[in-house]
């Protein structure tokens, strides 16, 4: 609406600019330009030849309304949404249902960080320098496998046993499908060091016919694994995992499965090869 000079004057005068809203309003200038472009909130007025805007002393709750909304956690599409469409308090409160949820996740994610970070720092201070091992947590997708199993005493000397099962899981594996990544032996051991079930498993690229002795599986995938990359041969893979165990522990973490070791990188010399 247009107004006579006069009018438009004292309607102005009792108008605030926007870098004098801005301070009574503790929302940034930058801000409350953003939100008139979306539409969230927009000026009292906007002159037409300095393209100025003015807000009235009605306009105060709203931004502070957006403040608490925002404190809260809502995105500004939710806060729009709210303010605009009036929702009910049942929404609202699954909105905030849903933010808490969010949070909760987030917090936990933190804790954890925290551990990794604390049990970095007590490695630090055991072994009085950075370690080059490099732990890190990663999602495994479930793979189908030829599997030969077998059992041991303790874990002395399995070269010949793991050479015998990756014999005829490969062979298999060949035979009745393809095999599509490393190889991979897998230890199940309830925490004794005794008559221990151990794997060989060649993923293969799905179901195919099992074979005399032999299992053909989805091997499960596992949400957080912990991983450590180990370059040399097999008699050194002792350390890595006093390694990989010590930082299980100090993190805060167990162990709730098999240990795997996945063979990336067998050629060459073994000084070379990277489990």
């Amino acid at each position: 609406m247009t107004l006579p000079p006069e009018e438009a004057l004292h309607c102005l005068a009792s108008m605030f600019k926007i870098g004098d809203f801005a301070k009574m309003t503790q929302v940034s200038v930058k801000a409350l330009r953003y939100y008139d472009e979306i539409g969230l909130f927009r000026p009292a007025h906007i002159d037409t030849f300095t393209e100025y805007r003015y807000y009235s002393a009605d306009h105060l709750p709203r931004p502070n309304r957006i403040i608490a909304l925002k404190d809260l956690g809502l995105s500004l599409e939710q806060v729009a949404h709210v303010l605009r469409d009036g929702v009910t308090a049942e929404q609202i409160r699954g909105m905030l249902k849903l933010k808490r949820s969010e949070l909760e996740t987030q917090a936990r994610e933190v804790r954890e960080q925290l551990a990794r970070v604390d049990a970095r720092i007590q490695l630090i201070e055991t072994e009085g320098h950075m370690s080059t091992i490099d732990v890190v947590i990663k999602k495994v997708d479930p793979i189908w496998v030829v599997a030969a199993e077998a059992h041991v005493p303790n874990y002395e000397n399995l070269s010949p046993v793991f050479d015998r099962l990756f014999g005829a899981s490969c062979g298999h594996a060949a035979r009745v499908s393809r095999i599509t990544g490393p190889t991979i032996a897998l230890y199940f051991d309830d925490g004794s060091g005794q008559d221990i079930r151990v794997e060989a498993a060649a993923p293969i690229a799905g179901p195919a016919p099992a074979g005399d002795g032999l299992k053909v599986y989805e091997l499960p995938g596992v949400p957080a694994m912990a991983c450590l990359i180990h370059k040399g041969p097999f008699d050194t893979l002792k350390q890595s995992y006093q390694d990989i165990i010590r930082w299980i522990e100090s993190s805060g973490y167990r162990v709730c499965g098999p240990a795997r070791e996945v063979y990336v990188d067998m050629n060459g010399v073994p000084s070379g090869w990277i489990t």
